[in-house]
């Protein structure tokens, strides 16, 4: 039994590292296509990465329809890809999802992309890596301003026994 299926482009702006030819493509877990392809996208900077997805598969999510002799494929504006990781042994796949455009928009490439385009979403590793990157460089300023709170506790403190306020409260 042959199975009819389309296939998809994305682009990924990080290490695809573990995704493999083969590797599963799945919308919340059910698998619904493979990786076909991996490639340097035109730019160089961009990782180029085709799946072939079940129209059958397609169907069941509302995104494929019968038009006659051709199946006719819709892409939602708010469906993304995102490299996900399985388990400890950290093997790659691709998973489908809906996102809202407000949190995760539309990268604009700098190339032209094909009609078969899925944006893709920095995978959570990527998202967790650029938060603790952002805080990292937040450091040199933090360290600055606690310097000078102790500098200024510091003060204050030499003031306060310099003055003997402690032994005239007592009093």
């Amino acid at each position: 039994m042959r199975v009819e299926k389309v296939s998809y482009t994305s682009y990924f702006d990080e290490a695809v590292t573990g995704l493999n030819t083969g590797s599963p493509v799945s919308y919340r877990g059910v698998t619904i296509g493979n990786v076909s392809e991996i490639n340097i996208a035109p730019d160089r900077r961009h990782v180029e990465v085709r799946y072939d997805l079940g129209v059958d598969e397609l169907s069941r999510l509302g995104l494929a329809f019968d038009r006659g002799l051709r199946t006719k494929i819709s892409v939602p504006r708010d469906l993304r890809v995102q490299i996900g990781s399985s388990g400890v042994t950290g093997t790659k796949y691709l998973q489908l999802d809906f996102f809202r455009d407000q949190t995760h928009p539309r990268v604009k490439l700098p190339f032209a992309v094909p009609a078969n385009y899925i944006p893709a979403t920095p995978s959570t590793f990527k998202s967790l890596e650029s938060s603790v990157m952002q805080a990292a460089d937040q450091f040199p300023l933090m360290a600055k301003q606690l310097d000078n709170i102790l500098s200024q506790v510091s003060q204050i403190v030499t003031e306060v026994r310099s003055q003997q306020l402690p032994a005239q409260l007592v009093l």
